[in-house]
C-alpha cells in the first residue's frame, strides 16, 4: 500500500479445470463422447483502492503466460463398426489480456493479520494459437506414424487466405464469478 487508501496487488495463479463432458453421442449403433480439460498459469496486477471501513476494490488485467487445454474423442465405431478410436488433442493459445476486479471486506485481528472475503470477477477469452494430435488410436493400434506433421499439427490466424496451410482460429472462454475467503498476513 502506498498509503492507507490506494496500493498495487500482483497476484499469480494456477487455473487447474476439471474434466468436463463437452460433446456426447448415444445413439443405436453410435457412441461418441469428447471431453476437455484446461491449465493455466495467470499473472494478474491490479490497483487496490481500500476505504477506513475495510471495504476495498481490486480492479487490473489478466495475462495468461502459459497454459493448454486438452481435448480426448473416443467413438465406439471410430475405425469402422464395433472398432473403438480415440484421439488427443492439446491447444494452446495466443498472449491473451483480460480484465479482474473485486470487492470485498477485511477484517483487521491485529497490526499484521487479517481476514477477508470478496467477489471477483474475471473477463478473458483466449483465441486458439496452436493444436497437436499428441494421440491417435483405432482398435487400440497407435495410427498416429501414419499421419503427416500437416495432419497433426496446425496453426490458428485470425485472417487466412486461401490456398494457404493456416487454418482459421476459435476463442475460448475462461471468464468466471468467485468467492474468496482468507487470511492475510502483512510483512
Amino acid at each position: 500500500m502506498f498509503n492507507e487508501s490506494i496500493g498495487i496487488q500482483l497476484d499469480a495463479s494456477f487455473l487447474a479445470g476439471s474434466e468436463i463432458v463437452t460433446s456426447e453421442d448415444k445413439t443405436p449403433g453410435s457412441e461418441s463422447k469428447t471431453t476437455s480439460a484446461s491449465q493455466q498459469i495467470r499473472l494478474t496486477p491490479q490497483l487496490v483502492l481500500q476505504a477506513p471501513s475495510g471495504f476495498y476494490g481490486r480492479f487490473g488485467a489478466v495475462l495468461p503466460v502459459g497454459g493448454s487445454t486438452t481435448v480426448t474423442s473416443t467413438n465406439a465405431n471410430g475405425g469402422g463398426p464395433s472398432v473403438p478410436s480415440e484421439r488427443v488433442i492439446v491447444a494452446k493459445g495466443k498472449l491473451g489480456l483480460g480484465i479482474a476486479g473485486s470487492l470485498g471486506y477485511g477484517f483487521e485481528l491485529s497490526e499484521k493479520l487479517s481476514i477477508f472475503g470478496e467477489l471477483e470477477y474475471i473477463g478473458l477469452g483466449i483465441k486458439t494459437a496452436s493444436t497437436e494430435i499428441t494421440k491417435y488410436e483405432v482398435g487400440g493400434n497407435d495410427v498416429l506414424p501414419s499421419l503427416t506433421n500437416d495432419q497433426i499439427n496446425a496453426t490458428y490466424e485470425d485472417e487466412t487466405t486461401a490456398g494457404g496451410n493456416v487454418s482459421q482460429g476459435g476463442s475460448s472462454s475462461y471468464s468466471s464469478f468467485g468467492v474468496n475467503v482468507g487470511v492475510r498476513f502483512t510483512l
